[in-house]
């Protein structure tokens, strides 16, 4: 049986046997869970959908910056790295685009900080200031580009991971 001793100090102290053995929960490389719908909230004229192993961001208006967000975790994030990829595919002249937003207040209008990701993504490292209410990615419908009403943006395959590599996709799997 191998031990593993957690401990809050910037010391490392000898092995000493806890009597107990304590829970320890696991993750899956992805930390994206685009089916958990208590994360998400529509932004702005377009309607988010779940497809085949993703999401659909169906504009509702015309125009340029019609998004849609999920929020993550905070407490997990600050200070960490991370790489988020994906594919997508627009049906018109939608252009896709991915930002993230770490916010002190409870809207896009107080934003702290942003990484805009064009198209299938990028990296980004959340700073170490532990202010942030909510971290929050918009997948847009149109980023810039000239949509209408029913235009689409679809993202499969999204991948948020920690580092600054992209590597193969993994479906999210519930931590364990």
């Amino acid at each position: 049986r191998n031990s593993i001793i957690v401990e809050e100090s910037s010391i490392a102290h000898s092995y000493v046997p806890y009597g107990r053995w304590l829970p320890v929960k696991t993750r899956g490389k992805n930390w994206f869970d685009y089916e958990n719908t208590n994360n998400y909230r529509i932004y702005t004229d377009a309607t988010i959908s779940k497809i085949d192993n993703g999401i659909r961001l169906q504009q509702t208006g015309s125009g340029m910056y019609k998004f849609a967000g999920y929020k993550l975790n905070v407490k997990p994030m600050i200070g960490k790295t991370f790489n988020l990829s994906c594919n997508y595919k627009a049906n018109s002249n939608n252009v896709a685009g991915i930002t993230i937003y770490w916010l002190n207040g409870g809207n896009l209008d107080t934003e702290y900080r942003i990484a805009i990701l064009q198209g299938n993504g990028g990296t980004f490292t959340i700073p170490e200031e532990e202010k942030f209410e909510q971290i929050v990615i918009l997948f847009y419908s149109n980023y810039n580009g000239t949509g209408n009403a029913n235009d689409y943006v679809d993202y499969t395959d999204i991948q948020l991971e920690l580092g600054d590599t992209k590597t193969e996709f993994e479906p999210y799997k519930e931590p364990t």
